[in-house]
């Protein structure tokens, strides 16, 4: 197996259906497998019956774990994280594994952009307006580093889970996600401190 998308989702409904289709659409005929991590106790997420998508329970709780549940269940060579509300295409699954055949060691957050409907919509909310005021209607926003570069690969300092692929062997190395944090979020700064150790 080349590819393995790890998908943690907690009672995310129709948000998380999208995401799952478009993934399912994105790896197409390809080399590859989703693996739907459930973290709700009280929910099953909504999982078509193909072989190439498997649905796991996290026996824990959290998003760390829940990651790391889905590498043990993963056979991908390559894992590629995916929050519960980001789409994929197959352009960007192929892009993914053109980088990885060219830079052995290395790991890639791809830019996101909110789609146009979004844009749209949050024009009508005062909070909607902020967003796109400050220009966080795609991942550039929230990076906040003059390292960043528009349409061109770059060296940085952090990563960022909500689309982060990784080789098995380098994501192994760390150790996987530290699940000790109280809060979602921390495990994403620990975690590239640990892989540039290792």
């Amino acid at each position: 197996m080349n590819l393995s998308i790890i998908i943690p989702t907690k009672d995310r409904g129709i948000v998380f259906e999208q995401t799952l289709r478009c993934a399912i659409e994105a790896i197409g005929y390809s080399d590859a497998e989703i693996v739907v991590v459930n973290d709700s106790k009280t929910t099953q997420p909504a999982i078509p019956n193909i072989e190439k998508v498997k649905l796991v329970n996290n026996p824990k709780a959290g998003v760390a774990s829940a990651r790391n549940f889905g590498v043990k269940n993963a056979a991908g060579k390559i894992l590629l994280f995916l929050d519960d509300d980001i789409i994929v295409s197959k352009a960007s699954i192929d892009h993914i594994l053109q980088l990885h055949e060219q830079y052995l060691n290395a790991c890639f957050n791809l830019n996101w952009v909110y789609p146009l409907e979004l844009e749209a919509q949050l024009q009508n909310t005062s909070f909607g307006r902020f967003m796109l005021t400050h220009e966080l209607n795609h991942f550039r926003g929230w990076y906040s580093d003059v390292s960043w570069k528009d349409n061109a690969l770059f060296s940085s300092k952090a990563v960022a889970s909500f689309h982060l692929s990784i080789s098995r062997v380098n994501f192994e190395k760390t150790g996987g996600y530290n699940e000790s944090f109280p809060h979602a979020g921390f495990e994403d700064h620990d975690f590239p401190e640990r892989l540039k150790k290792a």
